[in-house]
């Protein structure tokens, strides 16, 4: 029996031993398919009126765009709320997600930063009824977002810091408006586990999301965390097929079966619903709020580009087909309700993401009538699993 197929049913099992299955809400029927296709683009934010009507054209119609904090801020500056009431006048039904986080090293660690940031949330809620989606922080398993990582004595330390974030702000913004929708842990594909690593000091995410379970049974809380699980889904690289199963400590979309299992382990029996397991009529499904597929950049398109590449790429042919077998395969695990293309326009700098469906200069890219295509068939419930590559087994 596959590896994947093998851990779906152990994490299957512990939640059906640990969950009444009265409280398995029908609207969770492992059995049903749907899922929406958005884009991570901040130029929806920057540049609503260029944005939109792309979007619209391309059949996206929700957006994940990033907001900053900084410590001591308690309530939006003037810069982001002209750029935020510009999107919401240009906006018509489009959903926004939005992504509020700040520098690593100002990640919110006592009781005052907490209660600073999640004020700064409910700023942003309070002014924008529309906008019902909130990241809270962006990859807190990776010292890069998120530091410390671990205690001088080499502890885990990150996670217990950011469920007592996330407590603080379901508090906060559940009494301020109870349909908010916090997503979370946001969590990095890879990790290492490593407090002396010489760099990249990370927690892998299902170590990450583990001990995010720990803290939240020691807490004592009779309260969640959050409402819908976020994770960035990416693969090793571009080229590699999604379904890949990773055997490591890595969660790609190829390895539901582990975030599954770690969800699970964490969560099952506390207040926190963990997906396919409802707990007093609060249910959770599954976003992947990251996924790319980087492509090379055909030579007459160079001179909008700067930089050299940096990582692996595919021909821009290649793209659609990839993204095909990543929306085929988030459609069809069971639970997945939102799948995310890391940008719609390219990344000028080739040290960033060329992941877009448009080249930097925003003329479509080869791959962009198949995309179309992909998120018109994902919208509609027109992609039969029977044909996808390591779709679970109905």
């Amino acid at each position: 029996m596959p590896r994947g197929l093998v851990l779906l049913l152990a994490a299957a099992a512990f939640v059906a031993g640990c969950t009444p299955m009265s409280e398995v809400s029908p609207k969770q029927s492992a059995a049903e398919h749907e899922l929406f296709v958005g884009v991570t683009e901040d130029a929806l934010k920057l540049e609503p009126d260029s944005a939109l009507p792309v979007a619209r054209e391309l059949g996206v119609a929700t957006f994940r765009i990033t907001v900053p904090w900084e410590p001591g801020a308690r309530t939006l500056p003037p810069d982001v709320v002209a750029q935020l009431d510009a999107m919401m006048t240009a906006r018509a039904s489009e959903r926004v997600v939005v992504a509020l986080y700040g520098q690593a090293d100002s990640a919110p660690l006592d009781e005052t930063a907490r209660d600073d940031y999640c004020a700064y949330a409910a700023d942003l809620v309070e002014r924008y009824p529309a906008i019902k989606d909130l990241v809270v922080w962006n990859e807190p398993n990776k010292s890069y977002f998120w530091q410390p990582q671990f205690d001088e004595l080499g502890a885990s330390a990150a996670p217990a810091a950011y469920v007592e974030l996330l407590a603080h702000c379901w508090d906060v913004l559940h009494d301020l408006r109870p349909k908010v929708n916090l997503i979370a842990p946001a969590t990095a594909p890879k990790g290492n586990d490593l407090p002396d690593a010489r760099s990249n000091i990370s927690h892998s995410p299902g170590k990450f999301i583990r001990e995010m379970g720990l803290a939240y049974r020691r807490s004592g809380r009779d309260e969640p965390l959050f409402d819908t699980v976020g994770h960035h889904a990416y693969g090793a690289n571009s080229a590699e097929p999604p379904a890949t199963d990773h055997r490591g400590s890595t969660i790609a979309e190829g390895d539901y079966a582990d975030l599954m299992a770690a969800l699970s382990e964490a969560f099952t029996g506390t207040a926190q619903a963990v997906p396919g397991a409802c707990v007093e009529e609060r249910c959770t499904f599954i976003w992947y709020l990251e996924m790319g597929f980087q492509t090379t950049v055909i030579p007459e398109k160079l001179p909008v580009y700067t930089g050299e590449e940096n990582v692996e790429t595919i021909p821009p042919e290649e793209q659609s087909a990839q993204f095909e077998r990543a929306v085929g395969l988030a459609y069809c695990q069971p639970f997945v309700r939102g799948f995310f293309n890391f940008l719609m326009w390219d990344e000028a700098s080739l040290e960033g993401w060329q992941s877009g469906a448009f080249w930097a200069d925003r003329t479509p890219k080869p791959s962009y009538e198949g995309l179309k295509g992909v998120i018109a068939d994902a919208t509609a419930g027109r992609i039969d699993c029977s044909t996808v590559e390591g779709a679970p087994a109905s």
